[in-house]
């Protein structure tokens, strides 16, 4: 009898702690589930592989920027820094309504800018609506011509995190790899670059890795790079990316 009441004891713990281990187990199990779901940025993207040529954005958003840094950078991107060509004529856009140094859409804004008082055709006005648009929403207004903000956006997030943009250049993309892109020092260099239409493009390291950017997602690249990149586009016969390496010593 004392046999047998201890063998049921022995089988009744046995079973307690089988279900107390399976408990844990399952709590372990939820609990990594959890943070799988819930912490994305802690998984490798689908998208890109997970190599240094993702990595994108800034320490400060663009949006901290003032006006007088982030202005005249958009103003060289969209006019030239000009309000008026070289005979006097304001400068237009012969596709759109824009017209003078920053490129304002006259059909859109020039009954509301006179209405705050700026005449959008003199370079004043021009000036001083640019600097109310920025101050309302930052980069926005200038956002929609992406050939544009192929040219500003990788200087102003260069400037964002407070370095200094080194000269730029340009690259046409083909479906054949370019040539080795030459930057000007030596090693590893930060590199900020955008394409000027959205298009999907492939990036070859100098260790042979390919990272392919999509569309959209090929907007906003910051990335350290060594020399030897190489580019080609996917989608399309050609492209143009503007490349601006930048100091951050």
């Amino acid at each position: 009898m004392k046999k047998g009441q201890m063998l049921l004891e022995l089988v009744v713990a046995i079973g307690v702690a089988m279900m107390a281990l399976m408990a844990i187990i399952a709590t372990g199990l939820m609990i990594d589930m959890y943070d799988y779901f819930t912490k994305p940025s802690d998984r490798p993207s689908t998208v890109a592989a997970a190599t240094d040529v993702t990595r994108r954005g800034s320490a400060r958003s663009i949006s901290n920027l003032s006006a007088d840094v982030a202005l005249p950078v958009i103003a060289q991107c969209e006019s030239g820094g000009r309000q008026f060509d070289e005979d006097g004529n304001l400068i237009r856009n012969p596709e759109s309504s824009a017209i003078g140094k920053y490129q304002i859409m006259a059909s859109l804004h020039e009954k509301r800018a006179e209405s705050l008082g700026f005449d959008i055709r003199t370079e004043e006005g021009n000036e001083g609506y640019a600097r109310h648009l920025y101050q309302e929403s930052g980069t926005q207004h200038w956002e929609a011509d992406q050939r544009s903000k192929g040219c500003w956006g990788p200087v102003l997030r260069i400037l964002a995190r407070g370095h200094k943009p080194l000269k730029g250049f340009e690259v046409t993309m083909r479906r054949e790899w370019t040539e080795n892109i030459p930057f000007p020092t030596r090693g590893e260099t930060r590199v900020d670059w955008m394409p000027k239409s959205l298009v999907t493009y492939q990036v070859m390291t100098s260790d042979g890795k390919i990272t392919t950017f999509r569309g959209v997602e090929s907007k906003d690249v910051s990335s350290r790079l060594s020399p030897g990149v190489r580019f080609r586009v996917l989608d399309a016969d050609s492209a143009v990316i503007n490349i601006v390496p930048s100091k951050t010593g």
